[in-house]
């Protein structure tokens, strides 16, 4: 099959590319045509699954498929509840044959909004600037309609000054309500990173100090 010329899915790398991005005709083209009715019960264990394979965007990008058949294998969804497809760049948008694939088989599945490094503190004190806050907000909420997927894991694995937390509490919930309005069933995920003093420090279980 010659890839050359087929539509792809990729990432969004950059703060400015994310505030700059609008929804293309051929944006609508790959959402996931297939709708899910699956309830996560409130009040029982869920089972997450991390897709973390060398960085993301392999031969799975390919939005019509491609030679490799294992380019997007997982043969358990029946024992999950959400699949988060997960890379190392700034947005992980899940391409559009995990999407399908997901919602084929009724599951939620999540994009990945990644911060990490020592000093990229800059990068999300930007972010979540007066300027851009809302903005952040609003582009996010329209990438997740747009693509249909199912909301977010958010990972931000820097630290940051004490007084900067109650603007990560206010991001959180500003932006879980706003999906949530649209569709009780999105979810908002955070990963274990930064503490309640804005240090990141793992801490692997549930307990006070977590945001």
């Amino acid at each position: 099959m010659n890839t050359s010329k087929t539509p792809i899915s990729a990432p969004i790398k950059t703060l400015e590319e994310m505030l700059n991005w609008e929804c293309k005709p051929e944006d609508i083209k790959r959402q996931s045509f297939i709708s899910i009715c699956h309830t996560i019960p409130e009040k029982q264990p869920r089972v997450m699954i991390c897709h973390d394979m060398m960085n993301g965007y392999h031969d799975d990008r390919f939005d019509q498929g491609a030679d490799n058949f294992d380019a997007f294998s997982f043969w358990n969804w029946l024992n999950i509840d959400v699949f988060v497809y997960f890379s190392h760049c700034m947005l992980s948008i899940p391409p559009f044959t995990w999407r399908v694939a997901a919602h084929r088989h009724n599951r939620l599945i999540l994009a990945t909004l990644i911060i990490e490094g020592k000093g990229e503190n800059a990068l999300l004190y930007n972010m979540l600037s007066p300027a851009n806050f809302d903005l952040t907000i609003d582009k996010l909420v329209s990438i997740c309609v747009t693509y249909q997927f199912d909301g977010y894991l958010i990972n931000f694995e820097t630290g940051v000054h004490r007084t900067f937390v109650p603007t990560l509490y206010k991001f959180l919930s500003a932006i879980r309500t706003k999906l949530q309005a649209i569709n009780p069933r999105n979810l908002v995920v955070w990963y274990d990173s930064i503490i309640d003093t804005g240090q990141l420090i793992y801490q692997d279980m549930v307990n006070d100090k977590n945001m």
